[in-house]
């Protein structure tokens, strides 16, 4: 298989146990603390299970091409593919590890009212974890140096952020 396609795997398996983690929240009744801009906030969780898996591939594709786009303009020399599936690794392999897992587990043990002090630390060390990988690939693939790496996955994050936080809760 090749690494786009394992990378396009990933990211469908993060969103898929995510829609269900939100599913699972849905169907107990719960609703986030705070509205999200683009969902009501009685109904995120049913939406974002609905929705978590085609919007995160749609933002994969886009941050993958986008910092594709700016190393390259920055000259790096990777190829476009190898590219998309570097981001798709980096997000959907630490976040599902490190941040969807985690919460499943505090749900689970502890209730809803917990997650929110596990995220205090899954998040952060989540991106953490994600711009070090991705940064990594970069200076690999594109033979980037450290700076130019380091503007590229900026771009990625910044744009990751804009597409996929708004759906987050």
């Amino acid at each position: 298989m090749k690494p786009l396609a394992k990378a396009a795997l990933l990211v469908a398996l993060y969103a898929s146990v995510y829609a269900a983690f939100c599913l699972w929240l849905a169907t107990d009744g719960h609703a986030p603390s705070a509205a999200s801009p683009l969902l009501d906030r009685e109904t995120h969780y049913r939406m974002q299970a609905m929705l978590l898996v085609p919007v995160s591939m749609i933002a994969w594709l886009a941050v993958g091409a986008t910092v594709y786009a700016v190393a390259r303009a920055l000259g790096g020399t990777g190829p476009r593919d190898a590219t998309i599936a570097l981001v798709g690794r980096a997000w959907a392999g630490p976040t599902l590890a490190l941040f969807v897992v985690p919460d499943i587990a505090t749900y689970a043990a502890r209730g809803f009212d917990a997650i929110a002090v596990t995220t205090r630390w899954t998040a952060p060390l989540t991106l953490i974890v994600l711009a070090v990988w991705l940064f990594r690939g970069l200076r690999r693939e594109h033979r980037l140096g450290g700076a130019r790496s380091a503007l590229a996955v900026f771009a990625g994050v910044v744009l990751l952020g804009l597409l996929h936080g708004p759906w987050l809760r």
